[in-house]
């Protein structure tokens, strides 16, 4: 049976201490949580500490980013060392996390218009240094004891289905693995129950979201973009919208999968301005409908 974590990205712009999110997190009934980036600096010199605290709450670390270009030839040592530091982290507190490899932020802002391809893609020798980085940091990954798994992000260099497709299509299945953000995916164009269908062996963290595909219209014919999605609540509880994720979701069940999926409400909505509300409208979703 799947096992369900939280983000703690809600919480994010009420910048409550992590503390209080674990309190939340398993109040609500999730058996997982994720890390941040805030998180990981608020506890990187007291390790003992978040893992007391995880351990009172019997809640499990299930993954942390690591964000970088991962393409730019003078980046690639300090994104190894990157690596070594987290991978380092993440020993003190559980073997088998998930290390999310996000890439950055693209500078042309490329999230700005809905609907409309990206800015400045990678072009072909980029993209392919991109798969080649991954594989090597994912290797590292497994000889740490963790996995690695590639996130795409609306607005960064893994934005569009085409490119997270070919960065599937050439790395090793057996290393590089797929934490996909369906919400993100909708967003590009992607078919969430194409992608699962077709990548369910190498998916190892699934991020699920709402979707609002009228609320999508409207900033598309607006030409606004990713920002006025969110605020405008694009990103509404699994209980919302009009994505059904269930049959997707389904196709999890069928396969026996014991992983971690993670719910998430992007910060910026009104949603997350109840964030553990928020945070149980999900998981209760998600024991109505698929008993998880």
């Amino acid at each position: 049976m799947a096992r369900v974590a939280c983000s703690p990205a809600a919480w994010q712009p009420r910048d409550v201490s992590f503390e209080r999110v674990l309190d939340d997190v398993v109040d609500t009934g999730y058996a997982g949580v994720e890390l941040n980036r805030r998180a990981i600096a608020a506890f990187e010199r007291d390790v003992p500490r978040l893992r007391y605290l995880l351990t009172e709450r019997t809640l499990r670390l299930t993954a942390a980013p690591l964000i970088g270009s991962f393409f730019e030839r003078d980046e690639i040592a300090s994104e190894r060392l990157a690596l070594r530091r987290l991978a380092d982290f993440l020993a003190e507190i559980n073997e088998g996390a998930i290390v999310l490899f996000r890439t950055v932020a693209h500078p042309a802002r490329r999230d700005m218009v809905a609907g409309e391809t990206p800015l400045l893609p990678l072009t072909e020798d980029r993209l392919a240094r991109l798969a080649d980085t991954l594989t090597e940091l994912c290797d590292r990954c497994r000889s740490f004891g963790l996995v690695g798994a590639v996130q795409n992000r609306v607005g960064s260099y893994l934005d569009t289905p085409a490119e997270y497709e070919y960065v599937i299509a050439h790395t090793e299945p057996q290393l590089v693995f797929l934490a996909p953000d369906l919400g993100h995916w909708t967003y590009a164009g992607g078919d969430v129950d194409d992608l699962v269908r077709l990548e369910r062996n190498r998916i190892v963290y699934p991020r699920l979201k709402g979707f609002d595909h009228g609320g999508f219209e409207t900033i598309a014919q607006e030409r606004l973009g990713f920002r006025q999605f969110v605020e405008s609540d694009g990103f509404p509880p699994l209980d919302e919208g009009t994505l059904d994720l269930e049959p997707t979701l389904m196709r999890f069940e069928n396969a026996a999968y014991d992983g971690w999926l993670c719910a998430e409400t992007d910060p910026g909505s009104s949603f997350t301005e109840d964030p553990r509300a928020c945070a149980q409208r999900n998981r209760d979703y998600l024991r109505a409908r698929l008993h998880w």
